[in-house]
Order: structure tokens, then C-alpha cells, then sequence
């Protein structure tokens, strides 16, 4: 039997999607295929795992620690960095400093 090359990219295509297919990585697409996966979970049921047959408990969180990956002061230099952009890498003059440490420090101006 001589088979042309067409034909058989067409049969390798078949088998290849009947295979991904019967092995899950293709969702169903026809009634039928939903048919046949109803029978097929009638026949041998899923098991649940015991944290799934109580719907509410993986809402159930538990503590955890966090940890802080990111240094203080690289945070620090990251703000100065852009701080510094802003001011297009000029110093702020002692004038203006003054009056920010005093803006800072006084709470009728809602800083903490």
C-alpha cells in the first residue's frame, strides 16, 4: 500500500490528537466526548483528598512568617536615587533642607 505524504500527515495528526486526547491534554469537545468521560467517572470515581471534602478548609489559612528579602537601605538608596533624579542631580540647598526637616517634625502638617 502506497500511502502519499499527505495522507499520512493526516493519519499521524489523528493519532496524534486522539492520544493527547485520551490522556487528558486536550479538553473535550464534543457532546459525545462528555459522554464518554461521564461513563468513564461513573464506572471508577475520583478520590478526593481529605483537605478537599471539606469545601471551606483550604480557607482555613495558616501563620506564616515573612521575611523581608529586601535590605533597609537599598530601599533607602533606591528613594535617594530618585529623589536625586528629580532634582536632576543637583543638591538640595541648606535652605530648603531646613524648612523639609521642619515640615518632618511638625505634626499640624499630618506627618508622623
Amino acid at each position: 500500500m502506497n500511502i502519499t505524504d499527505d495522507k499520512f500527515d493526516d493519519l499521524m495528526d489523528e493519532e496524534i490528537f486522539e492520544s493527547l486526547k485520551s490522556m487528558g491534554y486536550i479538553f473535550p469537545q464534543t457532546a459525545e466526548d462528555f459522554i464518554k468521560i461521564d461513563e468513564k467517572l461513573k464506572k471508577k470515581p475520583l478520590n478526593k483528598s481529605l483537605s478537599l471534602s471539606d469545601p471551606l478548609s483550604f480557607l482555613k489559612k495558616e501563620k506564616t512568617t515573612r521575611i523581608n528579602l529586601i535590605n533597609n537601605d537599598v530601599i533607602d538608596l533606591y528613594k535617594r536615587n530618585y529623589s536625586l533624579a528629580a532634582r536632576e542631580g543637583k543638591k538640595i540647598p541648606d535652605h530648603i533642607q531646613r524648612r523639609m526637616k521642619e515640615d518632618k517634625s511638625n505634626p499640624e502638617n499630618g506627618n508622623d
